[in-house]
């Protein structure tokens, strides 16, 4: 940066010193950025020293560490509300969405994908590396109104599931989908992996300090910065394989009712299409703003749609398709067994895991 500015021309130089000195004023009016040790220090230095203590009354010229030091301190201390981030977030998520295209969908999730192992690995690595408590103080287990919680959480990390169908269908090869060594199997392993992975250690190295997201724990430094950046690509990029199907099951029906309705041109039916991608946008927006807090609605979510998903509805649906052709065989007593117990699993979490969210959001 000093030779950048050491080539500009007198009139240049002096338009630089002006705006840097905008900004210092600036940065001094708010008292956190104020408290910013390199601010302070480094305000009055001569541009051609750059550490020097004698003062010229010449605002200096920052350097890569000072500019970085002191955006730091801007974003940690001085977030947007989330009036105005929502605005802000709005026009690039609509912009995401406007990519209908299978190819696309797999490039933006590849990208979300390999962002996604590099915050795996220095979650992992500050996790690993960091001081532990010991066992004997951690309580084992938090009661049964923890445990319901926890697997509403964990039903939440997999609610991939729903997208199993609309993607298989789309697949160049479906049956690469099921299978020991399937894409579901693998993915559903890795996760669980990963999630388990993360909550023991995490537990292990925060104790009952951790947050509800690992994240919320790591230090707010440039290496924290960086993983909750990386994080926020991963969660832009998933986005819209999460849109994905929602388009792929309403979208048809939509589609043979404009197509039923005479008159209606190509044009028409791409703007009605990617009218409806926007709205979906629209409505997750209005949803997360009137939802402060996600972290008191995932295990909410999960307990209920997430086990409903997972244990009851399959279940039951095996039960009321196959019963009438079923044999009183062992192995056919052994299904109606595994069906009706997974049916009263899933429905006491499903009712005790709702009645223990409710308490808890009214607290």
């Amino acid at each position: 940066m000093m030779g950048l500015a050491s080539t500009l021309s007198s009139e240049k130089q002096v338009q630089l010193d002006i705006m840097i000195q905008l900004g210092f004023r600036t940065l001094q009016m708010s008292r956190r950025i104020n408290r910013s040790r390199c601010c302070v220090k480094n305000y009055f230095r001569d541009p051609m020293t750059h550490g020097s203590e004698k003062h010229t009354g010449r605002p200096r010229i920052l350097n890569y560490r000072d500019e970085r030091s002191v955006l730091l301190e801007f974003i940690m201390d001085s977030p947007p509300t989330r009036a105005a981030l929502f605005p802000l977030c709005l026009p690039a998520f609509i912009l995401l969405c406007s990519l209908s295209s299978m190819r696309a969908l797999s490039l933006v999730s590849l990208g979300g994908n390999f962002m996604m192992l590099i915050a795996l690995a220095v979650i992992m690595f500050q996790l690993l590396t960091a001081e532990h408590k010991k066992l004997e103080d951690l309580p084992p287990v938090t009661g049964l109104g923890g445990v319901v919680s926890a697997a509403g959480a964990i039903l939440y990390a997999l609610e991939g599931q729903a997208m199993v169908l609309p993607l298989e269908n789309r697949m160049k090869k479906p049956e690469d989908m099921t299978g020991p060594f399937g894409v579901l199997s693998l993915g559903v392993g890795m996760v669980v992996i990963i999630y388990s992975f993360a909550g023991f250690f995490g537990f292990l190295t925060y104790g009952n300090d951790v947050q509800d997201s690992i994240t919320l724990n790591l230090p707010n430094d440039e290496l924290g910065i960086f993983v909750k950046a990386v994080l926020l690509f991963v969660v832009y990029s998933g986005f819209l394989i999460q849109v994905f199907p929602i388009v792929a099951m309403v979208w048809p029906m939509i589609k043979r009712k404009l197509k039923n309705t005479c008159g209606v041109s190509t044009t028409t039916k791409r703007i009605v299409h990617f009218s409806f991608r926007y709205a979906i946008v629209l409505v997750v927006f209005m949803l997360s703003y009137a939802i402060p807090r996600l972290s008191d609605m995932v295990p909410l979510v999960g307990v209920t749609a997430g086990m409903l998903l997972a244990l009851v509805f399959p279940s039951l649906f095996h039960l009321l398709i196959f019963l009438p052709q079923m044999e009183y065989r062992i192995g056919f007593l052994l299904d109606i067994f595994l069906d009706i117990l997974c049916i009263i699993i899933g429905m006491f979490f499903v009712i005790y895991g709702f009645i223990c969210n409710v308490q808890h959001l009214m607290r």
